[in-house]
């Protein structure tokens, strides 16, 4: 039986570059599509908008449509949901088929399988902002301002999408081979991070400003 440390440390440090290069690149494609998700309810309904780097401007007005505007903020959801759970239920049923024992032994991933790996880490983005929503309270986050449509706590939307996002990379990070499960968790946090704060903070304001 093939273990971990069987692999070898350069067996494993070869794997930690591929998905931290990998990861790196997760959250601006996550970033991008959510925002895409806002822009097409925008322009599918007849108004003006724009994707920056992290944000979608649209001359969708909060006060006068709020029902619009509810929608229009519903979108960017919706989209990191679809992205995430489709790719999430094709690795299930790909996992399933193939022999459970024989895919944990393996040393590598099929490359389909990796594309939809980091397409379903998408939605640990619900749990980034259910993070900084517990110390923030912020009412920018999509969750809250969801919530504030319904007249609910924002709790009741921010820490659902938190507990089904973790749910979903718990069961992600199972359904790895035992070999380099550990590998690619780390690569995937420290990739997805400083991709992120690359992003966020450097990159993203330069190449696509508000």
């Amino acid at each position: 039986m093939m273990d971990r440390n069987k692999l070898g440390i350069r067996k494993q440090l070869g794997i930690f570059i591929k998905y931290f290069a990998i990861f790196l690149i997760v959250p601006i494609v996550g970033t991008l599509l959510h925002e895409l998700g806002h822009y097409l309810v925008a322009v599918l309904n007849g108004y003006e908008a724009r994707i920056a780097y992290a944000y979608t401007i649209s001359s969708i007005d909060r006060i006068s449509e709020p029902d619009m505007y509810f929608y229009y903020i519903l979108g960017g959801p919706i989209a990191t949901w679809l992205q995430s759970l489709i790719p999430f239920f094709i690795m299930v049923v790909y996992y399933r088929k193939e022999k459970r024992s024989e895919f944990s032994e393996r040393a590598n991933l099929p490359p389909l399988y990796i594309v939809l790996l980091g397409f379903t880490t998408i939605c640990g983005r619900f749990i980034f902002n259910a993070g900084g929503f517990m110390f923030t309270r912020s009412s920018s986050l999509d969750e809250a301002k969801m919530a504030d449509y319904l007249n609910i706590n924002a709790d009741v939307i921010v820490y659902p999408f938190a507990f089904i996002a973790w749910t979903i990379l718990i069961i992600s990070i199972y359904m790895l081979p035992r070999n380099i499960r550990f590998t690619i968790f780390i690569s995937a946090l420290l990739g997805a991070g400083i991709g992120y704060y690359l992003w966020y903070y450097h990159i993203g304001p330069i190449v696509m400003p508000v």
